[in-house]
């Protein structure tokens, strides 16, 4: 926000004056924040970080003493308490329809919209440990000069605030998802809560301190009408954020929830390759003849998702047998006996795209048969009985591999367009690296989408440069998943019985 903001914007330039003559006139750098982890007076320190500018203070509250102290604001630093807080948007709001503008939702749709925003506490004093006055001590300032400066600190942080810079995020909430998108798997929040945690060095753990740049701001979106855990479940980051430089866009993580991402989303579509891969028997047509004729079929279908942990792939493997049997007896007896297998294999991939979000592409798939079993006895068939069980096999293969490609585009298809996985923030935030966790969570890195600053050239972000282009239609993909480390099962719930086109 400060990168793009007007260089006369509050965020960037400060000149507040009062009708005493008291004035501050500077230029700032980009702000920053302290996450507090060690008591709980306050949630986070804002730094107000200056690069140049002098500020005009009286020394005392004597209204007949025209004392004023000049300060150099070269290079200070000055970290003071502040608060998140939550603070719904009506309607009648002049910021409203901007927001309801920008999230592109249904005429329709029924919810409700609230800012996150930063909050400062009035609060006396400062946070020595994060404020630099440039060889001040500002403790040893008069009562009246470290008052005057708090007030016009007030001052530009309502200033701040009525310009809507303060604000961390806009959030949507909702009762009724579908109301919001009724198509796209956008998870609409139905919850929201937000808490700090500390940084736990897993080799040396250390008590928590606020030096860390690793201690991190969670926010818990639950869906779903969920509510959030209590007591919470997480008591500290471990390794969820660093700031190693040879990790780009792992400032910020995001973990979906394995129920979230299997059993709420991904498992229900791809539940079309269960209705593709399974062979349903007719009744067979019998030629009237003396004896008893007769001839039984069946077929069993079986469907599994592997998924790798601590990587980006998934596949999904299946297996068709097939059985026939003839048989019949009256003057005398026969009967013949076949059975084959027929197996599929489909890998995907999670992986990020060049648009900044995430997409799924099917990396290869693979039909292959198993070998035939016969057995015949009191009757001669021609052709032989092996040969007719290798042209079923053929037969069913053959169909069994083309409603296998038809759905798997159906598939990718949809992954690509109305069940497109669309992530919280997206848009706002770009992810970098793709993981499944052991218990099958999503996990991806994320970096801030900020705009070039006024007068810069637009840049791609170093984290996409090397990313592969989003999949529009069925073009084959080429991304190749990293090695796999450890594979882990989910399974595909069967279609419902009697009811072959269920998903």
């Amino acid at each position: 926000m400060w990168a793009i903001a007007d260089p006369s914007s509050s965020i960037r330039r400060i000149q507040i004056k009062t009708r005493s003559g008291e004035a501050i006139l500077g230029q700032l750098k980009a702000p920053t924040v302290i996450v507090n982890v060690t008591d709980f007076n306050s949630m986070l320190y804002f730094q107000w970080n200056f690069s140049s500018g002098t500020m005009n203070l009286y020394t005392t509250e004597d209204p007949n003493n025209p004392d004023m102290k000049t300060f150099d604001l070269s290079g200070w630093t000055v970290a003071f308490r502040t608060s998140l807080s939550r603070e719904a948007i009506p309607p009648s709001d002049p910021s409203y329809p901007g927001y309801v503008a920008k999230m592109d939702l249904p005429s329709s749709s029924i919810f409700s919209i609230a800012k996150l925003y930063i909050k400062s506490q009035e609060s006396p004093g400062y946070y020595p440990e994060g404020s630099n006055f440039q060889g001040i001590d500002w403790s040893k300032e008069s009562d009246a000069t470290q008052n005057h400066f708090q007030q016009l600190r007030v001052v530009w942080m309502d200033a701040m605030s009525r310009g809507g810079l303060t604000n961390i995020a806009v959030m949507l909430q909702t009762e009724k998802p579908q109301t919001v998108n009724p198509l796209a798997p956008t998870f609409p929040p139905t919850s929201i809560d937000y808490s700090v945690y500390p940084w736990k060095d897993p080799v040396y753990p250390l008590p928590p301190s606020n030096n860390s740049n690793s201690n991190a701001l969670c926010y818990l979106i639950m869906t779903s009408k969920e509510t959030p855990p209590v007591p919470p479940q997480i008591a500290y980051t471990g390794t969820w954020v660093n700031t190693d430089p040879s990790e780009p866009g792992r400032g910020a993580i995001l973990c979906m929830s394995d129920a979230l991402f299997w059993e709420s989303w991904l498992l229900p579509l791809l539940q079309v390759i269960n209705r593709a891969t399974q062979i349903q028997p007719y009744n067979p047509h019998l030629i009237p003849w003396e004896g008893h004729p007769g001839v039984t079929q069946s077929a069993s279908a079986s469907t599994s998702v592997t998924f790798t942990s601590g990587g980006q792939a998934f596949s999904i493997t299946g297996k068709n047998a097939v059985s026939i049997n003839c048989t019949s007896f009256g003057q005398w007896y026969s009967k013949s006996d076949m059975s084959f297998t027929m197996q599929y294999k489909l890998n995907f991939a999670v992986t990020r795209v060049d648009d900044g979000g995430l997409q799924i592409l099917c990396t290869s798939s693979r039909v292959s048969k198993g070998p035939v079993s016969y057995h015949t006895e009191n009757i001669n068939w021609t052709p032989a009985w092996d040969v007719i069980g290798h042209m079923c096999q053929d037969s069913a293969g053959g169909s069994f591999e083309r409603s296998l490609e038809v759905y798997r585009d159906n598939l990718l298809n949809d992954l690509a367009g109305v069940n497109k996985l669309i992530l919280p923030g997206a848009g706002d935030y770009l992810c970098s690296n793709v993981m499944f966790t052991k218990p099958g969570a999503l996990v991806t890195n994320l970096a801030y989408n900020g705009a070039a600053a006024p007068g810069e050239k637009i840049r791609i972000p170093d984290i996409l440069k090397d990313a592969p282009p989003r999949q529009r239609g069925l073009a084959g993909a080429t991304y190749s998943p990293p090695e796999r480390v450890s594979l882990v099962s989910k399974s595909i719930p069967i279609v419902q019985d009697g009811h072959p086109d269920s998903i």
